[in-house]
């Protein structure tokens, strides 16, 4: 009963007293901030985001607690006022992070733009492990019909409501998945890889023939001035199963004479952002052979390279990117990655090195399979490309 009772005392004291200090508070300072966010949007923010789109009796969202690699740093990591993030925690944040308790906080002599009540409660993974502090700022007019009882009953189930989705601590500053890597039902499961080498010319009728309606990668020519790269025109094309693959390399078998090269294929990653494309794109393709077993190689694709793929995509690097597997024993490894045009191609090398370092700081199973890279494959050839329609 006594610790009940001082437990009550404590929350009282945390919302009384900084409501009395703010009277002589004076002009507002600027923030204090002891924590800077990654380039790329991070998991916890598009929980803020869906919170704030799907809720709109909600002013804002924050999420405070400790950032991976860090210690006795409390920060607000996620909210829905993205200038803030990474302003200083608050001491009632804190006894929420620390202690786990919850407070109500009806803002009374409170100068607000706008009227509002704040529910502070622990943030808990799927596990219901405490991860931190989430604070809900309510609306609350003058004349409302909201309570304390309610206001808390609807904070706790909009926390209740994201657990599902927070795996632990780590995941919350994991990239943001655009939704694009996560393959639709109706993703094509059989590919081909068209090409023409190098030096030679693709059949107009082949280049016109309507491939582009086909989800993939547009016809495109090869720009790189030195070395290899591998092809002078270049295509994927996907097909719903193996039946209509090979029901179109029937219909087109008279196209499909050397020089062409026709690679069946799977894919192994992929935004999945269809056959949109910009006349402005720059793509950059690579081609590598398998050093490891093919399963080792899935290992590297999974752990590391669509990670890295994804943050560039969030941070606007890439408009889209896809891996193919050439099928047999022999079969390269092809990367496309698109750029929305050139001028971010030429200038993406020391961002991409900045997120890469930041993934490595807070994903170890990233950081093992980044070292694997080299012993995985051997870069075969690689070179930009436009849209063939670009020349």
């Amino acid at each position: 009963m006594a610790g009940h009772l001082f437990r009550t005392l404590m929350l009282l004291v945390m919302c009384v007293l900084p409501a009395q200090a703010s009277f002589a508070a004076g002009p507002a300072t600027p923030l204090e901030k002891n924590w800077v966010a990654p380039v790329y949007k991070i998991h916890a923010q598009t929980l803020i985001e869906g919170l704030m789109r799907n809720n709109p009796g909600l002013l804002s969202v924050t999420f405070h607690g400790t950032p991976p690699g860090q210690k006795g740093v409390y920060t607000m990591f996620a909210g829905s006022w993205p200038d803030r993030i990474g302003k200083v925690s608050a001491a009632d944040d804190i006894m929420v992070i620390e202690s786990g308790f919850t407070i109500l906080d009806p803002r009374w002599n409170k100068h607000d733009p706008e009227p509002k009540f704040l529910v502070l409660v622990p943030l808990r993974d799927r596990s219901g492990t405490n991860v931190g502090c989430i604070v809900f700022g309510f609306r609350n007019p003058a004349g409302a019909a909201g309570t304390e009882q309610s206001f808390l009953r609807e904070a706790n189930a909009l926390r209740d409501g994201l657990k599902s989705q927070i795996a632990d601590h780590g995941a919350l500053f994991a990239p943001a998945r655009t939704g694009n890597e996560k393959l639709p039902s109706s993703t094509p499961s059989s590919w081909l890889i068209l090409s023409v080498p190098e030096g030679e010319q693709a059949p107009v009728s082949l280049v016109e023939s309507g491939t582009s309606t086909l989800t993939g990668t547009p016809w495109v020519r090869s720009i790189k001035g030195k070395g290899p790269s591998g092809f002078e025109r270049l295509s994927s094309l996907g097909f719903p199963d193996g039946k209509a693959r090979e029901a179109w390399r029937t219909d087109h078998a008279p196209q499909l004479k050397a020089p062409v090269l026709v690679k069946p294929a799977r894919l192994l990653i992929g935004s999945g952002r269809g056959a949109s494309h910009s006349a402005k794109s720059v793509f950059k393709i690579s081609y590598y052979t398998l050093s490891a077993p093919v399963s080792e190689f899935q290992d590297w694709v999974d752990g590391y390279l669509s990670k890295y793929l994804r943050v560039q995509e969030s941070a606007g690097i890439l408009s889209s990117y896809a891996m193919y597997l050439e099928e047999g024993a022999a079969g390269r490894a092809l990367l496309v990655l698109k750029y929305p045009d050139a001028a971010t191609e030429a200038s993406a090398e020391p961002i991409k090195e900045k997120l890469s370092d930041e993934l490595a700081a807070t994903d170890a199973a990233y950081a093992a399979q980044m070292k694997k890279k080299e012993k995985v494959r051997t870069t075969q050839s690689w070179a930009l490309a436009v849209p063939v329609a670009a020349d």
